[in-house]
């Protein structure tokens, strides 16, 4: 998604209105699937500060992806507040931490995934109490107790069993 920027350049204080839907492919990140089930709803603004545009807006996510203890797919919605600072690309000798652009359009798409992979969490959860999978059998034990035994101890730690402390 690219949004003229050319009024906006033209002089210092002027701003432009965001209010844009962001399509996003499906993504692996940190061993987690997302599949985005509905563009990202941008809104915001983009303020001439003289030689750069400071962007301020808020995105908000929808997508799919597994519980983190039980495997079960999900649906969660994210909302993340975007602050970035935007240079042209003949511009950017003397700035870091900015979001370089070539000529008088930006690519919000950019913008909007790397935000949402620097925002997201590390893990999803069905429920707060989700009481995961059976690491023995592999049950889902939200819907029922498994059957197995758990008794079974990791033959490298059998030798602590034997030991017991004195006090």
């Amino acid at each position: 998604m690219q949004i003229d920027l050319n009024k906006v350049l033209q002089c210092e204080g002027l701003s432009l209105d965001i209010d844009v839907e962001v399509s996003l492919d499906s993504l692996s990140y940190r061993g987690q699937n997302f599949d985005f089930t509905k563009p990202a709803k941008l809104t915001g603004k983009i303020t001439n500060v003289g030689p750069i545009l400071e962007m301020e807006a808020e995105a908000v996510y929808e997508f799919k992806t597994n519980c983190a203890r039980c495997l079960k797919e999900i649906v969660c919605e994210e909302n993340f507040a975007i602050t970035e600072k935007l240079v042209r690309e003949e511009n950017r000798t003397s700035y870091d931490d900015v979001y370089i652009f070539h000529g008088y359009y930006l690519d919000l798409s950019d913008i909007v995934l790397k935000n949402f992979l620097l925002n997201t969490s590390l893990k999803y959860l069905c429920s707060n109490d989700c009481k995961g999978l059976c690491s023995v059998c592999g049950a889902d034990l939200n819907v029922n107790p498994c059957s197995c035994s758990h008794e079974e101890i990791d033959p490298r730690l059998a030798v602590l069993k034997s030991f017991k402390g004195d006090k």
